[in-house]
C-alpha cells in the first residue's frame, strides 16, 4: 500500500511517545536520585531529637534553604542536560514534514532566518517551562515542611518533601508531549503558509489526522469526521474553537492533543 501523509503523522505520534516515555523514566529517577541526596543532607543538618525536628533557628535556617539544597541536587543529576537533549530532538521532526510535503506534492520549503528562529524559540519555551516546573516544585516542599517544623517527625518531613516533588513529573510529561506537538504545528504553519502563498485561494485544504479512540476528546472526533471528505481552509480553521487554547491550526485540540492538520492540494 502506498504511503500516505496521514501514516507519517502516526510515525510522529510514536516518535513523541517514545521520546516523552524516555524522558519521563530519566526525569523521574533524576528526581528521585536528587530528593534522596537532598534529605541525606537535612539529616547532617538539622537537630532531631527522639525523630522530631526541633523548632530551633538553626533548623529554620537549614529548611529556609531546602529548595536551594534541591535545586543543586537536580543539578548534579544531570537534570539541565536532560531537558537539552530533549529540546534537540525537535529539530527531526523536520524530515518528517519534508516527507509529507513530497507525498502531498508539494514544493520543497526553505526556511528563512525568521522561521528557524520560530523553532528555536519553541524550544526555548519548552526547556524554560520544564525549569519553572522543578523550580515551583522545589519551593512548594520548602513552604510545606516550613509550616510545619516544630515537633515534627523527621519521616513526616521526608513525607512532605516527596509530595511536593511528585508533581514535576506528571506536569513536565505533558510538557514535553505539549511542547514536541506544538513544535509540529509550528512547522506545517509556516511551510504551508509559505506554499499557499503561491496557490489560488482556497486550493490547499487541511484534514485533521490522529487517532481515534477513548482518549479521543469530542472535539478532535468531530473535526475528524468533518474533515474526512473533505478538509478545511485555513480560514475556517483560524475560527473554531477548541475551549482550551487559541489558535487551534497550533493547538489542535488543547492540551496534549495528539491530532495534527494534514494539506491536501485541491485540483478543483
Amino acid at each position: 500500500m502506498a504511503r500516505k501523509a496521514s501514516h507519517v503523522i502516526d510515525d510522529l505520534n510514536a516518535r513523541i511517545d517514545d521520546l516523552t516515555e524516555r524522558f519521563r523514566d530519566e526525569l523521574a529517577a533524576m528526581i528521585e536520585g536528587a530528593k534522596a541526596r537532598a534529605i541525606g543532607r537535612l539529616q547532617r543538618s538539622l537537630t532531631v531529637n527522639d525523630g522530631r525536628v526541633g523548632n530551633s533557628r538553626q533548623n529554620k535556617r537549614t529548611l529556609r534553604n531546602l529548595a536551594k539544597i534541591l535545586r543543586e541536587e537536580l543539578a548534579r543529576s544531570g537534570v539541565a542536560e536532560l531537558i537539552e537533549e530533549f529540546g534537540s530532538t525537535f529539530a527531526g521532526q523536520l524530515p518528517m514534514f519534508e516527507e509529507v510535503l513530497d507525498l502531498i506534492g508539494a514544493p520543497k520549503i526553505e526556511w528563512s532566518a525568521v522561521d528557524l528562529d520560530a523553532f528555536a524559540a519553541d524550544r526555548l519555551t519548552f526547556e524554560s517551562g520544564i525549569e519553572t516546573i522543578l523550580d515551583s516544585a522545589s519551593l512548594a516542599a520548602q513552604r510545606r515542611v516550613m509550616f510545619s517544623v516544630g515537633g515534627m517527625g523527621f519521616g513526616d518531613l521526608v513525607d512532605a518533601i516527596s509530595v511536593g516533588m511528585r508533581a514535576p513529573v506528571a506536569e513536565a510529561v505533558t510538557l514535553a508531549e505539549t511542547g514536541q506537538a506544538a513544535f509540529w504545528r509550528t512547522i506545517t504553519d509556516r511551510g504551508f503558509q509559505q506554499i499557499e502563498k503561491n496557490l489560488p485561494k482556497g486550493s490547499l485544504r487541511y484534514r485533521f489526522e490522529g487517532p481515534r479512540d477513548k482518549l479521543t476528546r469530542p472535539f478532535c472526533k468531530r473535526l475528524l469526521a468533518r474533515t474526512k471528505s473533505k478538509g478545511l481552509t485555513r480560514a475556517q480553521i483560524d475560527a473554531l474553537d477548541n475551549g482550551q487554547l487559541p489558535n487551534v491550526f497550533l493547538t489542535a485540540g488543547g492540551y496534549r492533543c495528539r491530532h495534527q492538520w494534514v494539506a491536501e492540494i485541491s485540483t478543483r
